[in-house]
């Protein structure tokens, strides 16, 4: 067996990343890596391979959760209540219905349903539960139920 090999710092050394160590033997300083500064979050480059039509529709998304949710839902989760009066300007988005085409729907595909339903559920999961619930569970089934 080989002994194995220390891996602190020694004080007023430097370590690759060109952080210092502090006194407490913990590196200061070191963040992990950003990619496009605080408000990027796509890591993966997936951005690359939508449209600019799905860019557009995903951006509407995200502005309606940040002005409109995000700052009023804790006093809502602190209740443990829905904020039902958000529902008359969430149906102006025209995204209820995702998938489904006809009767008001987008008809979006699945990309694009996934897309808009991860910028709900990044401003508040509550409200992306609620989309897919009425959205895909209970108009699917009502269109399915028709069908017979």
């Amino acid at each position: 067996m080989k002994p194995t090999q220390s891996s602190a710092v020694d004080p007023g050394q430097t370590v690759p990343n060109g952080a210092s160590p502090s006194g407490n033997g913990k590196l200061s300083g070191v963040e992990p890596p950003v990619l496009g500064g605080p408000e990027h979050s796509d890591y993966y480059l997936l951005d690359n391979l939508i449209t600019g039509e799905q860019r557009a529709l995903r951006k509407k998304v995200r502005e309606f959760m940040d002005q409109e949710v995000t700052p009023i839902i804790n006093p809502y989760w602190e209740r443990a209540e829905f904020p039902f009066e958000l529902v008359p300007k969430l149906a102006q988005l025209n995204i209820a219905g995702f998938q489904i085409a006809g009767h008001g729907c987008p008809g979006m595909s699945n990309l694009t349903a996934g897309l808009v339903i991860l910028e709900l559920a990044r401003g508040d999961l509550s409200m992306s539960t609620f989309m897919g619930v009425h959205s895909a569970l209970a108009m699917t089934v009502d269109r399915t139920a028709r069908l017979r």
